[in-house]
């Protein structure tokens, strides 16, 4: 079984899902925030996790499958961790500053819960790309990454000097 983490419109992840279908793969898509109907609802999970067994004995079951037993891979395509999805807001009829501390705490302790099931997932997967998380490149990062592997990348320049970015021959 796959898992991927991605958006609802990214043709990519829908090509490598049309490659699954294809070979035959089993694989849950969970999509987010950015739509309505998700194939991995975290409020469908059912976690169980017992840390005093001397059996491991901890499960994540989702559409009847423990998922930390039959996961092979995962990939973070374009991953959102918040945490909106897996909980309802508390809402009563006192303050408005109660009812956002009730909810900035369950938040936090959601997003915990959530995490941690995520990186259990992942510690028990053969093959994990990208990351749950880092959301977003960091492009000087990976240009001297890329730099290190021997790669030609561009002549770049980032400058907090406005001067520097119109002569750059004038930086090296």
């Amino acid at each position: 079984m796959h898992i991927l983490f991605s958006e609802i419109d990214d043709y990519s992840t829908n090509d490598v899902l049309d490659w699954f279908i294809k070979l035959g793969q089993k694989y849950i898509r969970y999509n987010g925030k950015t739509t309505i109907y998700q194939e991995f609802n975290f409020r469908k999970i059912s976690i169980n996790f017992n840390f005093g067994s001397q059996y491991d004995d901890s499960e994540i079951v989702f559409k009847n499958s423990n998922l930390l037993k039959n996961v092979s891979s995962i990939w973070f395509r374009r991953p959102y961790n918040g945490v909106r999805d897996i909980f309802d807001k508390f809402h009563n009829n006192n303050t408005d500053l109660l009812n956002e501390k009730v909810n900035s705490f369950l938040r936090f302790h959601n997003k915990t819960l959530k995490d941690f099931t995520i990186n259990s997932i992942i510690n028990k997967c053969n093959v994990v790309l990208g990351s749950y998380s880092t959301t977003s490149l960091n492009k000087p990062e990976v240009l001297l990454l890329a730099k290190s592997f021997g790669i030609n990348i561009p002549n770049t320049i980032i400058s907090n000097d406005y001067n520097k970015t119109l002569n750059p021959q004038d930086s090296y």
